[in-house]
């Protein structure tokens, strides 16, 4: 047979036969399906989430490292004003928060609309016809306050900015309690000065604000954007870390700073909670690295003191010195305060010609607890608000070597005032005034006196005990052994608890209004009458910067206090400092023309 007959009768090629699928089999086809299209999306998912967390601890990252510590400006009237110390880096608030608070919570900024409220001068400020409101005391001479935003980024005198961890924060420096301002007779425009008395800054109205906005609901990231222009806010990134981290945390730190400092400043509104045993107001002395303990830090006693129903207010001007920096700073409760040094609240000093005290060994602070300027600067700046590792000493030296010789402004009454009556004023005040406050000479102030800058006793000068009690002797131990362990070349060696008021230089007297430590005297023609004769309240604040020609100070309208005469609070008393008081009239009026050309 051929093979063409034998392949004709060859089956066709096979076909490949389709097996039916099961209802079951379709089932898994698409479960397989499925999961595969899923298996897709979530690594897809993981990728971009990853990616984006990659991009923000990067963009984190960059703001950390870049980012990072306060602003510094050359001139240096500048750097007084708004150049960090670096309180800002340690205890300062997101300056996006800061700058528009005013409209977020409205009634705590009525009616003025801004910081001012709270008596902190506002640089730039314009009135309604936006005519400049100030004029300013600089470089020896009065020039238009020119508020340049650049400087002061549209916040008061005294707020310092800076970058921490990438985010800017703002808070204060020594201007905010040594800046003040005055109307001067025959001025155009009132006068910002900077070394004086902060007269019209009231720093626990501000803090009681700030503790109150903290537990409002509307302490919101939306609350704050919403009054931000739209190019101005936050992109993606910087939404997800601020509603994340940077909004809870400010919010939790200000409750916590709350919880630490109402029960001393508003007890009546702190919460109910209570020391309920002596042991919880024991020191706590946790060993700290490079502390010696050389000094033992006394127990408190086991008694407890009973938490107070009200308290004396600080106002306008004043500060109660080292009773918050004994809670912040060493973690005391305020309930364990005893009820002697509660009250601590005196007038903020000027600080004018630091060089000739510093030169002389003079006791500085109102009881002469140190004399040492590199000290006292940097005390006061932990009371600001730096800690050990923010504190810039630079800063702090630069501002020291300005203050060695920075003059007040000269007396506006001296040109005006009888020169027969001054001579007569100049005899009494050598004789009776010079030996403990020197003097002032032809061509300024002359530090001279036997006891000049010297601690009077309290037994013997008399006046209120409240700022001397205040200061004690576990806390000048806490300042020694618990601060700049890390540092010796910082530590606080020449503190000391003292037992009276140090005599002060009177340069600059016309500025220094009201008078004694705690500001209980308006003017110098009260301060020369006996204690009960001296207003007991009157009103101060920056409605009260007038000057008055006639009896020494500023405008001091009497007033009649809403609960307790203001003489009978803690703290308040304008016993004390009898010296002239026993002058006739004819000497009273001759003295009081020679000290308003201080």
């Amino acid at each position: 047979m051929s093979d063409e007959a034998r392949g004709s009768r060859l089956p066709p090629l096979a076909v490949p036969i389709e097996v039916p699928i099961t209802e079951v089999q379709r089932r898994q086809a698409e479960a397989l399906s499925w999961r595969s299209h899923a298996s897709f999306w979530l690594v897809a998912a993981s990728f971009a989430l990853g990616a984006t967390f990659l991009a923000l601890a990067a963009y984190m990252g960059v703001r950390t490292l870049w980012f990072q510590g306060g602003r510094s400006y050359p001139a240096i009237e500048a750097h007084f004003k708004h150049g960090s110390i670096g309180a800002e880096l340690a205890s300062g608030m997101p300056y996006r928060m800061l700058k528009v608070f005013p409209k977020v919570f409205p009634e705590h900024f009525a009616p003025e609309g801004d910081w001012s409220h709270f008596g902190l001068v506002m640089e730039a400020a314009q009135d309604e016809q936006g005519r400049r409101v100030y004029d300013i005391y600089e470089a020896g001479r009065v020039v238009p306050a020119s508020g340049d935003q650049r400087v002061s980024k549209g916040l008061p005198i005294g707020f310092a900015t800076g970058w921490r961890a990438g985010i800017e924060v703002a808070w204060f420096n020594c201007a905010v309690c040594h800046t003040g301002v005055v109307e001067v007779p025959g001025a155009l425009r009132p006068r910002i000065v900077p070394g004086m008395p902060a007269n019209t800054v009231e720093l626990e109205r501000l803090f009681l604000a700030l503790f109150d906005m903290a537990v409002d609901k509307r302490f919101t990231l939306e609350a704050i954007e919403a009054q931000y222009p739209p190019e101005e806010r936050l992109n993606m990134l910087e939404r997800l870390l601020w509603s994340w981290v940077v909004v809870p945390n400010t919010r939790a730190t200000l409750i916590a700073r709350r919880s630490e400092l109402l029960p001393l400043l508003d007890p009546r509104r702190a919460s109910l909670a209570r020391i309920s045993s002596p042991d919880q107001c024991r020191p706590r002395l946790d060993p700290i690295p490079g502390c010696d303990q050389a000094i033992a830090i006394k127990e408190r006693p086991p008694a407890l003191p009973v938490r107070p129903t009200d308290t004396t207010r600080w106002g306008p001007g004043r500060v109660d010195t080292f009773n918050p920096y004994k809670l912040i700073n060493f973690g005391i409760e305020a309930d364990c305060l005893s009820p002697a040094e509660r009250t601590g609240v005196s007038d903020f000093p000027s600080i004018y010609l630091q060089g000739p005290r510093g030169r002389q060994g003079m006791h500085l602070h109102w009881d002469g607890n140190n004399a040492s300027l590199k000290e006292r600067n940097l005390s006061a700046a932990l009371g600001a608000g730096v800690n050990e590792a923010t504190v810039d000493h630079d800063s702090l030296a630069r501002l020291e070597r300005w203050l060695d010789g920075l003059a007040p402004p000269p007396s506006p009454y001296a040109a005006d005032l009888d020169p027969t009556r001054v001579a007569e004023g100049r005899r009494i005040y050598m004789r009776d005034c010079a030996s403990c406050h020197g003097y002032q000479g032809s061509g300024g102030y002359v530090f001279e006196g036997a006891r000049l800058g010297q601690i009077e006793p309290l037994a013997y000068v008399d006046t209120d005990r409240g700022r001397l009690d205040s200061y004690t002797l576990e806390m000048e131990k806490y300042q020694k052994d618990r601060l700049f362990c890390a540092t010796p070349e910082h530590r606080f060696r020449q503190f000391k608890k003292t037992d009276g008021y140090a005599n002060q230089p009177l340069d600059g007297l016309w500025l220094r209004a009201p008078y004694l430590h705690n500001g209980a005297v308006p003017t110098l023609k009260d301060l020369l009458e006996v204690p009960a004769e001296r207003p007991v309240a009157f009103r101060r604040g920056r409605r009260h910067v007038r000057l008055d020609p006639e009896r020494g100070g500023f405008d001091a309208p009497a007033c009649i206090p809403s609960v307790t005469a203001a003489e009978g609070r803690p703290g308040n008393s304008s016993r004390g400092h009898l010296y002239g008081t026993d002058l006739s009239p004819a000497e009273k009026d001759a003295l009081l023309g020679y000290l308003l050309t201080f």
